[in-house]
């Protein structure tokens, strides 16, 4: 098994339930897409991290949010997940770790490629913008 899974139940009136397992630590997450759609911040942050750029995506929860940080170096990224209670400026870390490129990403492409052949549609999640996935899943596979 990877380091990391990433699965969820379907989307209702903009809410997800996500469930993140990293190295064997589980975060349940219930996270809406007001004001900011996560999966498709998701989708933006793999294909910053994959042209080397540091990427951060926030997942409200209403007040508070999660937050997963992406800090690539060469062929590795350090991920990690932190928690903001109450709208909080500052995020309590939850996990972190540093490996390889693919293990990092690949499982977080393939969570919103699934995700995104389920064709949800408002109000339930709002579509997500695919143009980059083919590039993304071509840089992870080499």
């Amino acid at each position: 098994m990877g380091r990391i899974k990433i699965t969820c139940e379907d989307p209702v009136h903009g809410w997800l339930p996500i469930r993140l397992v990293v190295d064997g630590q589980v975060i349940d997450i219930v996270s809406s897409d007001v004001p900011n759609n996560p999966v498709q911040d998701l989708v933006d942050a793999l294909d910053a991290v994959l042209k080397g750029s540091t990427a951060k995506v926030f997942w409200p929860l209403e007040p508070g949010s999660y937050l997963f940080s992406f800090l690539p170096s060469e062929d590795r990224v350090q991920f990690s997940v932190s928690l903001a209670e109450n709208d909080e400026i500052r995020h309590k870390n939850l996990v972190s770790i540093d490996a390889s490129r693919d293990e990092i990403l690949l499982p977080l492409w393939r969570f919103v490629r699934n995700f995104q052949s389920r064709n949800y549609e408002e109000p339930h999640w709002p579509a997500i913008d695919g143009r980059h996935m083919e590039s993304i899943r071509a840089s992870l596979r080499n």
